[in-house]
């Protein structure tokens, strides 16, 4: 009985071993040619959004190659992340901090460091396991890849960072809501330099939206010039996205309107808003000037003219 006891526990352990390997070597590298050296590492997946019932698992994939020149070590962690208050960048973070919708426990990466040589390419698998009594809306999260050379020193050691972010959509009945806020140019009227104009949007739902559109520039009569469309993008809950634009085409002097069409991103909703402008550069401005000058001294000598005659 004994001797059964000892063969079951060895068998155990056999087979826990045999297992083992399987799931670190889960991921995959691989050794591309020809890439240049830019002394950086790139993700494929910058964004995933994924659509998951209650207590659904699923497997997905980040892509990253090096092409920093050099052997990197790569730590791999998950966070969560908000809407950023800094100019310039769309999301900010959270590092330990759990987010209003977090998602960072339910994610999770097959490993937690790798090395990758120069040109090498990683095939990271990353499990995202909802729980049974999530509620419907969405969450979100990122898997964070923090990078320095193998051959570095700790104490002077710089650490690169690239985040691959996440969007899980609970399936489910949940309040949807957004709109165009505000579209305006910056100034009323352009002497100089590319027209930039500014939307904003709202999202005042409890799931995050993907609105997109189009920017169409008008003659004064009218007639349509150019368009620029606006790709999707992220607003998260009760959050606003605020952007700039540059005009899609180069503006002669005129009058012109700018017209904005943004599509909620539900419902097949459409906001739409324009305004007017004016193109009127230094050098119309400087003839307007002296033609409006010539006129005024013209005025002035034809009335000095008349009023001698008069005499």
């Amino acid at each position: 009985m004994i001797k059964t006891g000892k063969k079951i526990i060895i068998l155990a352990v056999f087979l826990a071993l045999a297992v083992a390997p399987v799931s670190v070597l889960a991921f995959r590298t691989e050794q591309l040619s020809g890439v240049p050296v830019a002394g950086d590492f790139i993700l494929d997946q910058i964004q995933t959004e994924l659509k998951l019932d209650p207590g659904e698992e699923i497997r997905s994939s980040i892509s990253l190659t090096n092409r920093s020149g050099s052997d990197l070590v790569f730590e791999v962690s998950t966070e969560d992340f908000s809407v950023s208050t800094i100019a310039g960048r769309s999301f900010d973070l959270l590092g330990s901090q759990a987010g209003d919708y977090s998602l960072k426990d339910y994610l999770q990466p097959e490993t937690d460091t790798f090395i990758l040589h120069h040109g090498e390419k990683i095939n990271l698998p990353v499990l995202i396991n909802i729980p049974a009594q999530a509620r419907p809306g969405a969450l979100y999260g990122a898997v964070v890849f923090s990078a320095y050379p193998a051959d570095s020193d700790p104490a002077g050691r710089v650490v690169s960072k690239l985040a691959s972010l996440f969007f899980v959509r609970i399936n489910g009945e949940v309040e949807t809501g957004g709109r165009l806020a505000g579209f305006a140019s910056s100034k009323p009227v352009y002497l100089s330099g590319a027209p930039i104009f500014k939307f904003n949007y709202q999202n005042y739902g409890k799931v995050y939206l993907k609105p997109s559109g189009e920017l169409q520039i008008k003659g004064w009569s009218g007639r349509p010039l150019c368009q620029r469309a606006i790709t999707d993008f992220f607003v998260l809950p009760s959050a606003d996205y605020q952007t700039e634009t540059a005009a899609p085409c180069r503006l002669s002097a005129g009058i012109y309107r700018a017209d904005l069409r943004i599509n909620r991103g539900y419902g097949d909703l459409v906001d739409e808003s324009s305004f007017y402008f004016a193109v009127c550069p230094w050098s119309y401005l400087i003839v307007v000037l002296i033609l409006i000058v010539l006129v005024i001294f013209g005025f002035w000598r034809a009335r000095v003219y008349f009023k001698k005659l008069s005499n």
